[in-house]
């Protein structure tokens, strides 16, 4: 009998809700999921599951023999890295959930918010880009590497992608929530970095317009 006790992971508030499919899965379905399904067998191989630690981004023995997807867009059998795993659903399938967040930047595709070149994106395939982040509770710092399972109870935004956003106006993680702030009474909504632990921005949120509000964090 296992000491893990799985229904209580299967009842909270986020989760991936297996009650939903059965018998959907297929061992030898495409490792880019093409149709909308979750089951057990999509994330684990009950024959080759182990307790072997490892270091993120290194799939641990809970995710041994199960096919994935690369950050190059690659199927990959098995996969190397535990994002991989997640690249399936979440990045090329044209079967990925949508966000339930309005954001200024619409990005949906988490291989692209997880691109190295971004201008902000957290640490799953590479350090992050910013070199300051005094927020980071130890033994965490700017060059480490994370899972996705130590963000994904809050899980918004992973990145903003180059091909939409700039050093700028993206760093640090910044795409703001549309549903919280609206544009600027000039029509902006952006923020500007404006180098180490500075920035400001244009946007109108509770009530009050910030017309380049600068601040220091």
């Amino acid at each position: 009998m296992s000491s893990t006790n799985i229904l209580a992971q299967l009842t909270k508030p986020y989760l991936h809700n297996v009650y939903a499919y059965n018998l959907e899965h297929d061992a030898a379905e495409d490792p880019l999921v093409l149709s909308m399904h979750v089951e057990c067998e999509d994330c684990h191989n009950p024959h080759a599951v182990s307790n072997t630690p490892a270091l993120a981004p290194a799939a641990n023995g809970f995710l041994t023999g199960i096919s994935g997807v690369d950050q190059s867009g690659n199927p990959v059998d098995p996969i190397q890295y535990a994002y991989e795993l997640c690249y399936r659903c979440h990045a090329d399938s044209p079967a990925k959930p949508t966000s339930l967040t309005t954001r200024l930047i619409e990005q949906n595709n988490v291989i692209l918010e997880f691109d190295p070149a971004n201008p902000s994106h957290h640490a799953l395939t590479s350090a992050g880009a910013n070199p300051n982040v005094p927020s980071l509770i130890a033994p965490l710092s700017e060059s480490s590497m994370i899972y996705c399972t130590d963000c994904h109870a809050c899980h918004d935004p992973h990145g903003i992608s180059h091909n939409q956003g700039n050093s700028t106006n993206h760093a640090h993680l910044i795409n703001f929530d549309r549903s919280m702030v609206s544009p600027a009474n000039n029509g902006l909504l952006q923020f500007e970095s404006l180098g180490v632990f500075s920035g400001r921005c244009y946007l109108n949120c509770h009530g009050q317009n910030h017309m380049g509000f600068a601040f220091e964090y």
